[in-house]
C-alpha cells in the first residue's frame, strides 16, 4: 500500500476486494479473491487489509466487493460461482465475518487516529536519531 500511496502522490480509494470462503457450496472459481478457509478468515482477512489501508495517509476509501455472493441458479455461475458476498444469495448474513467486519468499521475514527498518533511518533524519534548522528 505504501508503493502505491509513494508512486501516485496522490490520494486513492481501492474499489474492490473480497476473500471468498472454502465452506460455502461455492465453487470459488471466479474472481481474483484470495480463498481462505471460513467466514470468520473472510472477516480477519478484511481487518488485516483495512488496518493496512488505514495506515496510509493518502487512502482516502475502500469498498468490499460485493453485497451478495453469485447466483447459484446461473449456470455459469453454478460452475464457476464464488463466495464474495457479505450475504448469501438467499439474503443470510455471514455472521462469523460480519462481526469481524464490525471490530474494525464501528471503530474506524479512533483507529486512523491512534495509527495517525503512531506514525507521528515514530518519525519524531526517526527525526531525533537523526539529529544525535550529526
Amino acid at each position: 500500500m505504501h508503493m502505491w500511496a509513494e508512486a501516485s502522490k496522490r490520494p486513492f480509494i481501492i474499489t474492490e476486494f473480497y476473500a471468498k470462503g472454502e465452506d460455502t457450496k461455492m465453487p470459488n472459481r471466479q474472481g481474483a479473491g484470495w480463498i481462505v478457509q471460513t467466514q470468520r478468515d473472510r472477516g480477519l482477512f478484511f481487518q488485516n487489509f483495512v488496518l493496512a489501508l488505514m495506515e496510509q495517509p493518502k487512502c482516502v476509501g475502500f469498498h468490499w466487493f460485493k453485497y451478495m455472493d453469485d447466483d447459484p441458479d446461473i449456470k455459469k455461475q453454478k460452475q464457476y460461482g464464488s463466495n464474495k458476498g457479505i450475504l448469501d444469495y438467499n439474503f443470510n448474513e455471514y455472521v462469523d465475518m460480519i462481526e469481524e467486519f464490525k471490530k474494525i468499521t464501528l471503530n474506524g475514527y479512533r483507529l486512523v487516529g491512534f495509527l495517525d498518533a503512531s506514525e507521528q511518533r515514530r518519525r519524531c524519534s526517526m527525526d531525533h536519531a537523526q539529529r544525535s548522528l550529526l
